[in-house]
């Protein structure tokens, strides 16, 4: 009995020729070949054909039609050969090392005698963060920037310390005060008309008040005074740090000097040398200054404290408990010479 399938739909199929009996059609498999192969398709054999023996159905083979191998395995050894290629072309250039101006503290100290050893330190360190082949005329022109800034904040805080009431008002009071006893002094004189002599209780009386204002005036000047003064001694340290720096800037320079050959390098270190020791003299000149007022302030809290917050108090007490109107020789130059002596604390020092 011979198998015959059956075709549903389509077209109708032509009746089955002798000619075409032992053909077997054969389908194309496109893609690698392998062990596992795809099933052969059945044949197909129109409806009322012969049937086709079963021999030459199983005889029938698909062909395998090999694949040309993958792109990426085609390109592989020349994109291998090209890395090859561009390693090969790496090279190694050598350069030139720069470094700094390394000289010894021990030779700056030898070519700049009057300098400080904090000032040599600045200069070897300065020295040596400058390279040579590198350094411009406007890196120079930096050079000791930082140091005069901070010599114009020293000079403003001296003129501000300057420009302080307490310190200009307290001669002042001083003075006022000294005229004030000047006063009662002339009533302790001996000698003059009795009965047109005031009396040290009434000259006392009128004076009293004003005597004991400048007195609490006087007493808060000289705690303004101590305080001014400890600012003043606390600026010495940054004032000789600023000076240490400049300084320092300034050796560097004389040392860059026989460095460099070209003007424009060499006229930079001529501007600064020249601006940098302007501000060494600036600072030096306040420094005096504070120097100055340093003693200035110390002197006259000293006299505050002596004569108007120590002698004073005492001598208006023995003034005024004197049991008599009028004071005979001897009480009026014992209280005369106290008077002066407490005067001449007080009065400034020529």
């Amino acid at each position: 009995m011979n198998l015959r399938p059956t075709i549903i739909g389509g077209k109708a199929t032509q009746p089955f020729a002798p000619e075409a009996e032992g053909q077997a059609l054969r389908p194309t498999v496109i893609g690698p070949s392998g062990p596992a192969q795809p099933p052969a398709a059945p044949t197909v054999v129109p409806a009322g054909a012969a049937s086709v023996p079963a021999a030459e159905l199983t005889a029938a083979k698909a062909t395998a039609i090999p694949q040309s191998p993958p792109s990426s395995a085609v390109s592989a050894a020349p994109v291998a050969s090209s890395a090859g290629a561009v390693a090969k072309q790496v090279t190694k250039v050598l350069g030139v090392e720069r470094k700094g101006l390394a000289i010894d503290a021990a030779e700056l100290r030898a070519r700049h005698a009057d300098a400080t050893p904090a000032a040599i330190d600045l200069a070897v360190a300065l020295l040596a963060g400058i390279v040579p082949q590198t350094c411009s005329a406007a890196a120079i022109e930096q050079l000791g920037r930082a140091s005069q800034e901070g010599v114009a904040r020293v000079v403003d805080r001296v003129l501000r310390i300057v420009d302080e009431e307490v310190p200009r008002t307290a001669g002042r009071h001083v003075e006022r005060m000294l005229e004030l006893l000047g006063d009662i002094a002339e009533v302790l004189k001996p000698g003059g008309i009795g009965w047109r002599r005031r009396s040290l209780r009434q000259v006392l009386a009128d004076s009293r008040g004003e005597l004991d204002a400048l007195r609490a005036v006087l007493e808060r000047s000289e705690a303004s005074l101590v305080d001014q003064r400890e600012k003043l001694v606390a600026m010495h340290g940054d004032v000789q740090q600023l000076l240490d720096g400049l300084n320092g800037v300034l050796i560097s320079l004389a040392e860059l000097r026989p460095v460099f050959a070209d003007n424009r390098r060499l006229q930079a270190i001529d501007h600064r040398e020249t601006d940098v020791a302007k501000s060494v003299a600036l600072l030096q000149t306040h420094s005096l200054q504070m120097q100055r007022l340093e003693a200035d302030f110390t002197q006259l809290a000293q006299r505050i404290r002596d004569a108007v917050l120590h002698a004073l108090p005492a001598w208006l007490s023995a003034a005024s408990s004197s049991p008599n109107e009028s004071l005979n020789e001897t009480e009026r130059f014992t209280l005369m010479d106290q008077l002066h002596a407490l005067m001449l604390v007080l009065s400034p020092r020529s």
